[in-house]
């Protein structure tokens, strides 16, 4: 059985998360990108990372693309770490920042969030 790149596996009885569709993240696109000022953008990808869906590292790379500032850009990538179906491609949201010092404090915030997480049995 070929498991789909982004999906999870999940209980029986249990659908895997599977990733917002194209379509839906297009309409994100639209809207983040509609609004006009950074913080109306900010408030409404709290809004987008506050629900139910879940992401690929990629799009949430292209979600953090659509804001202007670099700390705005870091605040979202921050938000959205949550949400991700694939964290460990995180790495691909570096590619919506212009400085080496946000990509580190990016580093350092992704670092955090693993270290609170508490490890599995046996590792």
């Amino acid at each position: 059985q070929i498991q789909q790149l982004g999906a999870t596996t999940a209980p029986p009885n249990r659908p895997a998360l599977q990733p917002v569709t194209d379509q839906a993240m297009a309409d994100i696109l639209k809207s983040v990108r509609g609004e006009g000022l950074e913080d109306g953008k900010k408030a409404l990808a709290r809004q987008i990372f506050a629900g139910r869906r879940r992401f690929l590292s990629r799009q949430v790379c292209e979600v953090v693309k659509a804001f202007a500032f670099e700390d705005t850009r870091l605040e979202v990538a921050e938000l959205a770490y949550d949400v991700v179906l694939d964290p460990e491609n995180y790495f691909l949201v570096n590619s919506a920042f212009s400085f080496p010092s946000t990509k580190d404090g990016l580093a350092s915030f992704i670092e955090s969030r693993r270290a609170e997480r508490p490890r599995p049995p046996g590792r």
